[in-house]
């Protein structure tokens, strides 16, 4: 404050750090009025309209859900997407992100419909932008896949895990310990809409890729890939698999 003035930009960059730290250890009230500080300085020096303001307001929404204050997190994120919008556009990944965000804060609400929509637009705007193989639309990938299993659309589900095993392949490559668990989620699809054959080979590609990375018999992954599979055995009519499977975990 002393070298550049109370109002500077730099100032507000410190202040939001300060808030950072506050949010981490979990210091609710100072981290929400330095981020209400850092907004009020960046709303002076640049206007209502500039990029640092909506991620500004993107930052206070975040403390504020932290609060359990779902309504006043949603509008902020909501001002702080207009921003982005008018200054960044829509094919830009802060917009991303704040959509993901705001399909958080629809959850907590209850309004997992809504929630989908906004996550298939963040997703979308990852692709298109090139960001398709990132953690961060995996990320998004799988909440969006967990919100249609809940919404018990195994369908859209089955194709969104798809695309979860094809964007780890493509990250990871084909034999990581990482698409095991792809595997199993694809294949809990698979077993709901009644598809064993698909689902007990891709339990099967996970088991076998969690036995060469783990050891074979170790790991709370495999022994749940193989209870899966004992379960598909079972659907299928063979009890004797199905037992010799559970008489492996056991």
């Amino acid at each position: 404050k002393k070298g550049f003035g109370e109002k500077d930009p730099h100032v507000a960059a410190a202040l939001n750090n300060l808030a950072e730290l506050n949010r981490i250890e979990r210091k609710w009230e100072d981290s929400e009025s330095l981020f209400a500080q850092a907004l009020e300085i960046l709303r002076e020096a640049f206007g209502e309209t500039h990029p640092a303001v909506g991620t500004a307001l993107h930052n206070l929404a975040g403390c504020r859900l932290a609060q359990d204050d779902v309504d006043g997190a949603y509008n902020l994120y909501a001002k702080s997407l207009e921003r982005k919008e008018a200054t960044l556009g829509v094919n830009h990944p802060e917009y991303a992100t704040t959509l993901y965000h705001m399909a958080e804060v629809l959850c907590r609400n209850g309004r997992k419909s809504d929630a989908i929509v906004l996550l298939e637009r963040s997703i979308k705007v990852s692709e298109e932008i090139g960001a398709a193989h990132t953690d961060a639309c995996l990320r998004r990938l799988k909440r969006l896949a967990q919100l249609l299993w809940d919404c018990e659309e195994y369908e859209r589900a089955e194709r969104v895990r798809r695309r979860i095993l094809d964007t780890l392949e493509h990250m990871v490559g084909e034999d990581h310990v990482k698409i095991a668990g792809a595997c199993e989620s694809l294949a809990l699809v698979l077993m709901k809409l009644e598809r064993l054959d698909e689902a007990k080979s891709l339990l099967e590609r996970g088991a076998s890729i969690l036995s060469r990375t783990r050891g074979d018999g170790s790991g709370l992954a495999l022994t749940s890939a193989r209870l899966h599979l004992a379960e598909v055995a079972w659907k299928r009519g063979n009890a004797p698999e199905s037992l010799r499977l559970i008489r492996q975990v056991v």
